[in-house]
């Protein structure tokens, strides 16, 4: 395979004081590809663009301008091409065949530079109840607008156990799970900017929305102001396939397709830091937004998981005044004080009687101000109308699955209470930045790290579903490159 490079034209880059110069390059291979691209992505204008075209003519002035730019200077480019400087920018060739034309700028992006190399491992869910494997991909190619993530850390969270027993519908197994990670950018093609308008960088560590190619023209997303909704709407790790490529954390890389929301991660936000957070901190900046929550309120959560550790603390970050939680087990319920809960009540040591005592005896005989269900248990509903006050707000998030019906009177637990009642799905890209923003200020003085309490290889994570399923641990964190 050979390689040369030629150029088409040449402007003056008065920003920094020298020679921008568009390419033309023949016959590809790793070392030429590699040059191009780089300095491709140096010169950071949009308006240069790489094409492939056979390069047999190259004039001697245009030759003495790539000298200017540091490239191709007694260098071989594949062995088989090479530009000797004492024939007066005339290129020796070694190899008479015909050279095919490529072109570098088709959406296609059949031409990346191959930083990574092959295989990649990932572990993929085949279908529900089934175990999960490792398999092999391929280096993805990038098109423009794209980048590829070297992951450094994903989660197992409450949504990947349903998942594995098939509890959400339009899934299009097999999957690689895995919908909130953190990592380095490891290709860029392309200018790519993140989210904040910043430019992105290799060697950035960076993470992700994971939510893309919602339409944003649908009457959910524009009429509605429910973008949670559109039909449109993927979501990495759980509506993406495993055979379009690597949408999933559980995965050495990560490919991000354009489009995808991309954000610088803070030096003062470690990995773990986010990855404990994780999709559980996202929602719960959604359920605090839902809730209207105000300083000076009081707030009962129920579920000590993820999602309710999260809402705690952000509750007392709020300015609540009194904050309750309600689950199981003890360690769960010791974090969820950690985490800023004033009182806790274990499911399996108080009954519903006593807690609605205890609530009411904390709050004026009255109840919290907001409930916040974020167990997905049908029983939590039940009880949670009787925990909040007259004219109060009940926020449900934790029915992210068909748990089964609930029971309430409509007159005594509604209409007579003059209770709200709102429900929360997901979270929205503004979520996914405010979460940075808390990270980047409260990391330090709030655990969220300690909620992943163990961390698993990719070769250990049907052992990570097992212990989150059974509760032996509030989250588990996958580094796949253990």
């Amino acid at each position: 395979m050979s390689a040369a490079l030629e150029l088409d034209d040449v402007h003056e880059c008065s920003s920094a004081g020298r020679l921008v110069v568009v390419w033309r390059i023949s016959r590809i291979d790793f070392r030429a590809h590699e040059i191009l691209d780089r300095k491709v992505i140096q010169v950071q204008r949009p308006d240069v663009k790489p094409v492939v075209t056979h390069g047999d003519k190259l004039p001697a002035r245009l030759l003495r301008c790539v000298r200017l730019r540091g490239l191709c200077r007694r260098r071989n480019l594949g062995g088989e091409f090479e530009w000797d400087e004492k024939l007066g920018g005339k290129r020796r060739q070694q190899d008479k065949d015909p050279i095919p034309q490529y072109d570098l700028t088709r959406e296609a992006g059949s031409y990346n530079v191959p930083h990574v190399s092959s295989p990649i491992l990932a572990a993929v869910m085949p279908a529900p109840h089934a175990p999960i494997a490792i398999r092999e991909f391929e280096r993805p190619d990038l098109p423009s607008g794209s980048a590829l993530l070297r992951t450094a850390r994903s989660e197992v969270c409450g949504t990947d156990v349903h998942l594995w027993h098939g509890r959400l519908s339009g899934v299009p197994y097999p999957i690689i799970p895995g919908h909130v990670s953190a990592g380095t950018l490891e290709s860029i093609r392309g200018p790519l900017t993140s989210l904040d308008g910043s430019h992105l960088r290799e060697g950035d560590r960076a993470v992700f929305f994971d939510v893309h190619r919602t339409c944003g023209r649908c009457r959910a997303c524009t009429v509605h102001h429910t973008p949670t909704r559109c039909a449109a709407r993927r979501v990495y790790g759980i509506t993406d396939s495993a055979t379009e490529g690597l949408f999933g954390g559980w995965s050495q890389y990560i490919y991000l397709e354009p489009g995808v929301g991309i954000a610088k991660l803070p030096d003062s936000v470690q990995f773990e830091d986010y990855i404990g957070g994780g999709c559980g901190l996202l929602t719960a900046v959604h359920i605090i937004e839902r809730a209207g929550l105000q300083p000076g309120e009081t707030v009962l959560v129920q579920g000590v998981g993820a999602v309710g550790l999260s809402a705690i603390a952000l509750a007392k970050l709020t300015g609540a005044a009194s904050i309750f939680a309600i689950g199981d087990p003890q360690p769960r319920l010791a974090r969820a004080r950690e985490m800023g809960a004033d009182l806790t009540f274990s499911l399996g040591e108080t009954s519903a009687e006593e807690r609605l005592t205890a609530v009411r005896d904390g709050t004026h005989g009255e109840g919290v101000d907001v409930v916040i269900e974020a167990a997905g248990s049908p029983r939590a509903i039940e009880e949670g109308v009787h925990l909040v006050r007259n004219g109060g707000r009940y926020i449900v998030a934790g029915h992210y699955t068909d748990a089964g019906p609930s029971s309430l009177n409509a007159h005594h637990d509604i209409n007579r209470k003059h209770l709200e009642i709102r429900g929360c799905w997901g979270s929205q890209v503004h979520h996914f930045l405010e979460a940075i923003r808390v990270l980047e200020r409260h990391a330090a003085d709030v655990p969220w790290r300690t909620i992943g309490q163990r961390t698993y290889s990719l070769a250990w994570l049907n052992a990570a579903l097992e212990d989150a399923e059974a509760m032996r641990i509030t989250k588990a964190i996958v580094d796949p490159w253990l």
